[in-house]
């Protein structure tokens, strides 16, 4: 770790945080306060305004608040149970390639919208977005001292077939991957484009980080176009995520967007593979040393970015495995070795992988095999 203070969070430079609202929301998002209960306050105008508790350990799972008056005008909430019902049992829509591609456009148009009235509904900023390096995402020091450290005794792996967000729910509610009632903020890996703020979702892609902007309001305030393009070395933190929608095979039918206080919120990692790697004439390794190398210290980052954010809860998954033509089982294999270094030993609570794939897919047949039940 850097010789830092090890109560502040990286050293990143100012002009790259963005809060979507107030310039002074992120000095108070590290104040600390005793408060516990929700608090109502009524104006001189007569506009109430519901308080969360807003503190830095769980400002990543706690709505900030919102002006009950600011979000009439959004769409009829539905009754939403994401974390009981795992995407790979709901039944696949029949339409057209192209038809669901322009669906897909029209969503993300209404998502934009709705991920506008959240977050202007919301007093004091909307947390943080970030461009951070790896040189300044530092070593992770083992110090019972450390106020950061939480040395969890053992992390154990899960692999599921499942949508990332659907997984993210599913770790925060105790759902049907763990079986554990308590609930803690969770961190998902975004497999980001570099280039392309969102990727295609604009215009309809499906790929996961696509998914994740149809659904929730990282496509609006936190994937911003002025962190865009990125260099091999960087990558997008998003402390505060907001879900309000369910996925692709529900028709991305809306959640509870008429009390934004009850939505879940996550944090997210924002990491690009390396588009197109050269392989080897198998196909399953890379060629070069380098992309393992740089595949490697980008998982590294990662773990470093969410454990100095806090965050013991993770939805990871296959970085590149997609259309950026990465193996699967060498990018299973650098999981494993970089989770297994002592470095990221007793920081996480618990580490999922989402790989949505078909029954028997290549993805999710390497990544159990590699990372399920995994011990570190």
């Amino acid at each position: 770790m850097s010789t830092q203070n090890p109560d502040d969070p990286l050293p990143i430079d100012s002009k790259q945080v963005v809060n979507s609202k107030d310039p002074e929301s992120t000095k108070e998002d590290t104040e600390d306060t005793s408060q516990s209960e929700l608090s109502v306050s009524q104006s001189e105008s007569g506009t109430s305004t519901l308080t969360l508790p807003f503190r830095p350990a769980d400002h990543h799972s706690t709505m900030p608040a919102v002006r009950k008056q600011s979000v009439k005008k959004l769409p009829q909430a539905t009754k939403a149970r994401t974390w009981t019902w795992p995407s790979r049992n709901r039944p696949r829509p029949t339409l057209p390639d192209a038809q669901k591609r322009a669906l897909r456009a029209q969503a993300a148009q209404d998502t934009l919208k709705v991920a506008q009235e959240i977050v202007d509904s919301c007093e004091g900023g909307f947390g943080i977005s970030v461009k951070i390096s790896h040189e300044k995402a530092k070593r992770l020091e083992h110090d019972l001292k450390h106020p950061k450290f939480p040395n969890w005794p053992t992390t154990q792996a899960k692999v599921v077939n499942k949508d990332t967000l659907d997984a993210a729910l599913a770790l925060r509610n105790a759902g049907d991957i763990m079986g554990i009632k308590s609930t803690a903020r969770v961190c998902v890996l975004n497999f980001a484009n570099a280039i392309t703020p969102g990727g295609g979702w604009l215009n309809g892609a499906s790929a996961q980080e696509e998914q994740i902007c149809y659904r929730t309001t990282l496509g609006y305030s936190g994937i911003l176009k002025e962190f865009y393009p990125w260099k091999p070395d960087e990558g997008l933190y998003t402390s505060n995520v907001v879900i309000f929608r369910e996925n692709e095979d529900t028709g991305y039918s809306w959640m509870w967007t008429k009390k934004p206080e009850w939505l879940p919120m996550v944090a997210v990692i924002s990491v690009a593979a390396t588009s197109g790697p050269l392989l080897d004439r198998t196909n399953t390794k890379y060629a070069k040393d380098s992309e393992r190398t740089l595949m490697e210290e980008k998982m590294r980052f990662t773990l470093r970015l969410a454990a100095d954010f806090n965050h013991t809860r993770l939805v990871l998954g296959a970085l590149g495995c997609g259309a950026f033509r990465h193996p699967a089982g060498e990018v299973a294999d650098c999981w494993v070795k970089v989770l297994q270094e002592k470095e990221f030993n007793g920081w996480f609570e618990f580490i999922v992988f989402a790989v949505l794939d078909k029954k028997d897919g290549v993805n999710i047949t390497t990544f159990k095999k590699a990372l399920h039940n995994l011990e570190m």
